[in-house]
C-alpha cells in the first residue's frame, strides 16, 4: 500500500499546486483543466500500478457510454476455430490452450475481471475483495443482476451463497486455484451468462 500511498500524495499535492494557481490567477478554466489532466494521469499511473503490483482496484465499472463504440460480440471459443479439440471445457490435466486464468498473463482478479469486461459489456461490474478472494457484482439499472465469488478452495463456501439466496441475487463460485481447473473463458462465460439469463 506504500506505493499507492505515495501516488496519492503526490496526486493530491499537484491538485493542491494547481488550485492555488487557479485562485491567484485570472485564467481560472485552464487551471481547472490542468487540475482534470492530474487527476486523470493518477488515475493511470494507479491503474497501471495495481495491475503490475497485482493490486486490484476496489470497484470496477464496464458500463458503455452513449458514444462509445460498442465491442465487438464474444466468439465462443469453439465457434471461433481455434482448436480443433478443446480441453474438455475447463478441467484436464494438460492446461488448454485456449485462454484461461493460467495463460492469461496476469493475476487471476484481473482475468476474471477482463472476461467479464469483454463478454458482458451491458453490465457495471464491482469488485470486493474478502479474505476468501474476491466477489464481484454485476448490476444493471441500479440493481443487483448476479454474484460472482472467485474464491481459495479451501474455503468454507456457503455463508455468501446463502445470503445472495435470502436476497433472491443469483449466484456463481469460481475457484481460482483449484488443482485441473483451468477457468477457460469459454466456461467463465457460459456459466455466467446461464446465470444471467436463468
Amino acid at each position: 500500500m506504500g506505493l499507492f500511498d505515495k501516488a496519492f500524495k503526490d496526486m493530491i499535492s499537484k491538485a493542491s499546486e494547481t488550485i492555488t494557481k487557479a485562485k491567484e490567477s485570472e485564467e481560472f478554466d485552464a487551471a481547472l483543466k490542468e487540475a482534470k489532466n492530474i487527476f486523470g494521469s493518477a488515475k493511470d499511473a494507479l491503474n497501471d500500478l495495481a495491475k503490475k503490483g497485482g493490486e486490484t482496484l476496489s470497484s470496477v465499472t464496464h458500463a458503455e457510454s452513449a458514444t462509445a463504440e460498442a465491442p465487438a460480440p464474444y466468439v465462443p471459443y469453439e465457434e471461433a476455430g481455434d482448436s480443433a479439440d478443446p480441453s474438455g471445457f475447463s478441467w484436464g490435466a494438460v492446461m488448454p490452450d485456449e485462454p484461461n486464468q493460467y495463460n492469461y498473463g496476469g493475476p487471476w482478479q484481473e482475468y476474471f475481471a477482463s472476461v467479464f469486461a469483454e463478454c458482458f459489456p451491458a453490465y457495471t461490474v464491482t469488485r470486493e475483495r474478502t479474505e476468501r478472494g474476491m466477489i464481484y457484482t454485476f448490476l444493471t439499472g441500479g440493481r443487483k443482476a448476479l454474484c460472482v465469488e472467485v474464491m481459495d478452495d479451501r474455503s468454507e463456501a456457503n455463508s455468501f451463497r446463502k445470503k445472495c439466496r435470502a436476497e433472491g441475487t443469483p449466484y456463481v463460485r469460481f475457484y481460482h486455484n483449484h488443482d485441473g481447473w483451468w477457468n477457460t473463458k469459454e466456461y467463465v462465460y457460459v456459466r455466467v451468462r446461464e446465470a444471467l439469463e436463468g
